[in-house]
């Protein structure tokens, strides 16, 4: 099964949007959107279709993961810009109480956050190891 990428250019309603993951556990992910937003979702599933007649020739469709559109938002997907609030979001995708230390915090990738957004995140991974 193709994979979400790590990152990626939106198209569409989100047209030019570069989205960046920065975790990803289980069938949550946090997208760093635009150097300023967070976007919590729920993987979703697209099944292979074979001999899908499209403009006239027969194509093929493997299995993939898809990021959701906005038609397909829940409740469970979220758009933030509060770090607190991304990773509560993405427990409650995980079924995990709203605890960020219960995330596993070896799938993050903070790498391309901006100093003070990587802070927050360290800041909070530093309080939740305390209690």
């Amino acid at each position: 099964m193709k994979r979400l990428p790590l990152s990626f250019i939106g198209k569409g309603e989100v047209s030019g949007v570069r989205f960046d993951q920065i975790f990803r556990q289980g069938n949550a992910c946090i997208y760093f959107r635009n150097g300023r937003l967070f976007e919590v979702i729920r993987i979703r599933f697209q099944q292979a279709k074979k001999n899908v007649l499209l403009g006239g020739i027969l194509i093929d469709f493997e299995a993939r993961e898809r990021y959701p559109k906005s038609s397909d938002w829940t409740t469970s997907d979220i758009c933030t810009d509060n770090v607190e609030i991304a990773l509560e979001s993405a427990c409650r995708i995980l079924g995990l109480p709203d605890k960020p230390a219960l995330l596993d915090w070896t799938a993050f990738d903070l790498s391309i956050l901006p100093l003070k957004l990587k802070n927050d995140f360290l800041k909070i991974l530093d309080t939740a190891e305390k209690t």
